[in-house]
């Protein structure tokens, strides 16, 4: 086989195996640890939505979560109900709040974490 070919078919795969696996650019404490690199204390708590949240979640959305495949039919997104939010305190003061997020992508979904303000603002945004 020509060295050409060769090189080809290297590539072709290199390609291949990029499109066809998700890479993970940032595991959950990397990420968090950029968001808060000044060696804040982060404690995780997991809360649950009530219906009534929920409720008034999609009302001041104006209706259902909705997105599209590949040019499909738009579909339902399964609601989330848990939420897990990160505070970073240091010296016992907040200095922020960090949520992870998992949203539709082109090719399967795409995960990012968003920092807070302690007054509710977003400051940083990284897709994992």
């Amino acid at each position: 086989m020509k060295k050409t070919n060769l090189i080809i078919i290297f590539i072709s795969i290199f390609f291949l195996i990029k499109v066809c696996f998700a890479i993970t650019l940032l595991l959950e404490d990397e990420a968090l640890q950029r968001l808060f690199p000044n060696g804040e204390e982060i404690t995780k708590q997991t809360i649950t939505a009530s219906e009534e949240q929920i409720s008034a979640i999609k009302k001041a959305l104006g209706g259902e979560l909705v997105y599209k495949i590949r040019g499909k039919e738009a579909q339902v997104i399964v609601s989330q109900r848990d939420f897990v939010f990160h505070y970073a305190k240091k010296e016992n003061k907040l200095e922020g709040v960090a949520i992870i997020l998992d949203e539709p992508g082109k090719w399967g979904p795409i995960k990012f974490i968003v920092r807070l303000s302690p007054k509710g603002e977003i400051e940083d945004v990284l897709v994992m």
